[in-house]
């Protein structure tokens, strides 16, 4: 998931210029729910390959839906304010 998630994060910077922020976030918000949805029918049985391609399909949605969420308020405030709103967004995405 980290692997995918990491290569997804660099790619989808160009993937949002061509297709727009509202659809690469969709489109990652998507993966996301693809990749997570057969996992919750995991059992002991399940084999581990099975796990490793949901697992990296809802990385890639993850690396498009948070380059997207950060770069979308980004661009809607003006520069002497870009490093509040990154900041908030962050420090709203981290564990409490």
């Amino acid at each position: 998931q980290m692997v995918a998630w990491s290569v997804m994060a660099l790619l989808s910077g160009r993937l949002y210029v061509r297709i727009g922020y509202r659809a690469t976030a969709l489109l990652g918000v998507t993966c996301i729910a693809l990749g997570i949805a057969p996992l919750t029918l995991i059992t002991a049985e399940t084999p581990l390959p099975l796990i490793m391609v949901g697992m990296a399909v809802a990385g890639i949605g993850f690396g498009n839906a948070s380059t997207a969420f950060l770069l979308a308020p980004q661009s809607a405030v003006p520069w002497n304010v870009r490093g509040a709103v990154t900041s908030s967004f962050l420090t709203s995405c981290s564990p409490k």
